[in-house]
């Protein structure tokens, strides 16, 4: 009996001792948790989402077989399908830690996650904002002769499918990095947090086809444009729909490589005759070219000088 008793304190002893070694190993002095394996959750989410959404996709072409290839993913129900799972479940999963190891003052930018009128409104400006930001990189292009453009003629379902589809790439991607990673290293100041968030952004887009050192420049420059834009807006939502409309509106609009990913273009086909990958960005895109390093910069010090002033004023 006398060594059941030793065995149950050794092993209430170990526990506590396993219980302090969490705790300090996954939270500072604070409570909070440290800010190495936020970062590592926000990428173990939206490889989840990923995986799971993939898994449910194999399962639509069984019980919707439909051979129709409108998009990268197949058919109109797996795409469908696909982004769906894939943005709700990285949505879910997000909320979720978010709540649980930031506080409220934490997420006064981050409004994705309620259905109000003026969330719908920032979705709207985000949007119209990445419509814009793209017009700024690709004109010079068109103007110069370095991108020349055709019309395909409009495929409507594709065109609809991909909107879809980069509805929930932006979701995805905006909340785990500008939502998750920025917000959990503000702790060591804004502007460290936007740098180190654009940094671990284009680390994300190291394994795209066609990447160079210029592209992954310009998705680091694209990084700080959305952090920029969340920060003068004080939205989250702003960026995600500056996202979803960037990613669109080159890919399947105006034929453009978005990121590396060759997509046809649904309305227009852009033939890239530029010889000079600094100038038109090759064939990872325009996001690699010197006109969208510019556009953003712009673009963000406006935002900048916004900030700025709303400092001044408070």
């Amino acid at each position: 009996m006398k060594r059941f008793y030793l065995f149950l304190f050794a092993v209430s002893q170990t526990a506590k001792c396993m219980g302090y070694i969490m705790k300090n190993l996954f939270f500072n002095s604070n409570g909070q948790m440290r800010p190495g394996y936020l970062l590592m959750m926000a990428l173990l989410i939206a490889f989840t989402a990923d995986v799971f959404a993939g898994i449910l996709t194999i399962f639509a072409y069984y019980f919707f077989p439909d051979a129709s290839m409108y998009t990268f993913i197949g058919s109109a129900p797996s795409t469908i399908i696909y982004a769906l799972v894939y943005g709700s479940a990285a949505w879910f999963l997000s909320k979720i830690i978010l709540n649980k190891f930031l506080s409220q003052d934490d997420l006064s930018m981050i409004d994705c996650f309620s259905f109000k009128k003026r969330t719908l409104v920032h979705l709207g400006a985000g949007m119209l904002l990445g419509i814009i930001a793209f017009a700024a990189t690709v004109l010079p292009l068109y103007l110069t002769g370095q991108y020349v453009l055709a019309y395909n003629g409009i495929e409507i379902v594709p065109l609809m499918l991909y909107f879809v589809f980069f509805i929930s790439v932006g979701v995805v991607e905006e909340i785990t990095t500008r939502g998750i990673m920025q917000h959990t290293m503000m702790r060591y100041g804004k502007w460290m947090a936007l740098i180190i968030t654009g940094f671990i952004f284009a680390a994300m887009h190291l394994l795209n086809p066609n990447v160079t050192f210029a592209s992954l420049f310009g998705i680091f420059i694209a990084g700080i444009f959305l952090g920029m834009s969340m920060y003068a807006t004080g939205s989250l939502t702003v960026a995600i729909g500056a996202h979803i409309t960037w990613n669109w509106v080159q890919s399947t609009v105006l034929g453009i490589p978005v990121s590396g990913l060759d997509i046809k273009g649904n309305v227009f086909q852009t033939t890239i005759v530029g010889t000079n990958e600094l100038i038109t960005g090759g064939r990872f895109g325009a996001e690699a070219s010197l006109s969208c390093f510019i556009a953003l910069a712009v673009i963000s010090f406006v935002f900048y000088l916004r900030c700025k002033k709303r400092e001044l004023s408070e």
